[in-house]
Protein backbone atom coordinates (compact mmCIF):
# COMPACT_ATOMS: atom_id res chain seq x y z
CA UNK A 1 0.00 0.00 0.00
CA UNK A 2 1.41 3.42 -0.88
CA UNK A 3 1.46 5.80 2.06
CA UNK A 4 0.71 9.52 1.87
CA UNK A 5 3.36 12.11 2.72
CA UNK A 6 1.30 12.98 5.81
CA UNK A 7 1.42 9.39 7.09
CA UNK A 8 5.15 9.14 6.32
CA UNK A 9 5.79 12.35 8.27
CA UNK A 10 3.86 11.05 11.28
CA UNK A 11 5.81 7.79 11.21
CA UNK A 12 9.10 9.66 10.83
CA UNK A 13 8.26 11.74 13.91
CA UNK A 14 7.54 8.60 15.99
CA UNK A 15 11.26 7.82 16.05
CA UNK A 16 12.75 11.20 15.10
CA UNK A 17 14.08 9.66 11.89
CA UNK A 18 15.74 6.57 13.38
CA UNK A 19 15.06 2.90 12.67
CA UNK A 20 12.56 1.51 15.20
CA UNK A 21 14.73 -1.60 15.67
CA UNK A 22 18.45 -0.86 15.32
CA UNK A 23 18.45 2.91 15.84
CA UNK A 24 20.20 3.65 12.53
CA UNK A 25 19.68 7.19 11.21
CA UNK A 26 17.27 7.16 8.27
CA UNK A 27 17.25 9.50 5.29
CA UNK A 28 13.88 11.04 4.51
CA UNK A 29 14.60 11.19 0.78
CA UNK A 30 15.61 7.52 0.65
CA UNK A 31 12.21 6.11 1.57
CA UNK A 32 11.86 2.85 -0.36
CA UNK A 33 15.20 3.27 -2.17
CA UNK A 34 17.09 -0.03 -1.78
CA UNK A 35 20.85 0.23 -1.42
CA UNK A 36 20.91 3.93 -0.57
CA UNK A 37 22.35 5.21 2.71
CA UNK A 38 19.59 5.56 5.31
CA UNK A 39 16.98 3.85 3.14
CA UNK A 40 13.82 2.79 4.93
CA UNK A 41 10.40 1.19 4.69
CA UNK A 42 7.14 1.52 6.53
CA UNK A 43 7.16 -1.46 8.87
CA UNK A 44 4.15 -3.30 10.30
CA UNK A 45 4.95 -4.24 13.91
CA UNK A 46 2.30 -6.94 13.71
CA UNK A 47 2.65 -8.27 10.13
CA UNK A 48 -0.36 -8.11 7.82
CA UNK A 49 0.15 -11.84 7.20
CA UNK A 50 -0.59 -12.37 10.91
CA UNK A 51 -3.60 -10.10 11.15
CA UNK A 52 -1.82 -6.73 11.38
CA UNK A 53 -3.44 -3.60 9.99
CA UNK A 54 -2.40 -0.32 8.41
CA UNK A 55 -3.49 1.64 11.51
CA UNK A 56 -0.86 4.13 12.71
CA UNK A 57 -0.30 2.28 15.99
CA UNK A 58 0.92 -0.73 13.99
CA UNK A 59 3.29 1.23 11.71
CA UNK A 60 6.87 2.39 12.35
CA UNK A 61 9.83 3.42 10.19
CA UNK A 62 12.53 0.76 9.85
CA UNK A 63 15.72 0.54 7.85
CA UNK A 64 15.35 -1.81 4.92
CA UNK A 65 17.79 -4.33 6.45
CA UNK A 66 15.76 -4.65 9.67
CA UNK A 67 12.45 -4.73 7.83
CA UNK A 68 13.56 -7.56 5.55
CA UNK A 69 15.26 -9.50 8.35
CA UNK A 70 12.23 -9.23 10.63
CA UNK A 71 10.10 -10.75 7.87
CA UNK A 72 6.75 -11.91 9.26
CA UNK A 73 7.73 -12.01 12.94
CA UNK A 74 6.07 -9.77 15.50
CA UNK A 75 8.01 -6.65 16.54
CA UNK A 76 8.25 -7.65 20.21
CA UNK A 77 9.99 -10.90 19.24
CA UNK A 78 12.40 -9.18 16.85
CA UNK A 79 13.22 -6.34 19.29
CA UNK A 80 14.22 -8.84 21.97
CA UNK A 81 17.22 -9.69 19.78
CA UNK A 82 18.57 -6.14 20.17
CA UNK A 83 20.13 -4.20 23.06
CA UNK A 84 21.36 -0.61 23.43
CA UNK A 85 24.89 -0.11 22.11
CA UNK A 86 25.60 3.07 24.09
CA UNK A 87 25.58 4.00 27.77
CA UNK A 88 22.89 6.60 27.07
CA UNK A 89 20.76 3.94 25.40
CA UNK A 90 21.17 1.62 28.38
CA UNK A 91 20.10 4.40 30.76
CA UNK A 92 17.07 5.18 28.60
CA UNK A 93 16.07 1.50 28.56
CA UNK A 94 16.65 1.12 32.32
CA UNK A 95 14.48 4.19 33.03
CA UNK A 96 11.81 2.91 30.65
CA UNK A 97 11.95 6.02 28.45
CA UNK A 98 11.30 6.16 24.72
CA UNK A 99 14.31 5.10 22.62
CA UNK A 100 16.18 8.14 21.34
CA UNK A 101 15.23 10.29 24.36
CA UNK A 102 18.91 11.08 25.00
CA UNK A 103 19.69 11.36 21.31
CA UNK A 104 20.46 8.56 18.91
CA UNK A 105 20.91 5.29 20.73
CA UNK A 106 22.14 2.70 18.27
CA UNK A 107 21.31 -0.86 19.07
CA UNK A 108 23.24 -4.06 18.49
CA UNK A 109 22.44 -7.75 18.53
CA UNK A 110 22.33 -9.27 22.00
CA UNK A 111 25.22 -11.52 22.78
CA UNK A 112 24.25 -15.06 23.57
Amino acid sequence: MPFSDEVLEQLWEKTNGYCFYCGKRLSWVNYGVSGARGSWHVEHKNPVSRGGTDYMRNLVPACIDCNLEKSDRHARDFRQEWEPATTGGKIVEWLGLEPGTLGASRRRRRRE
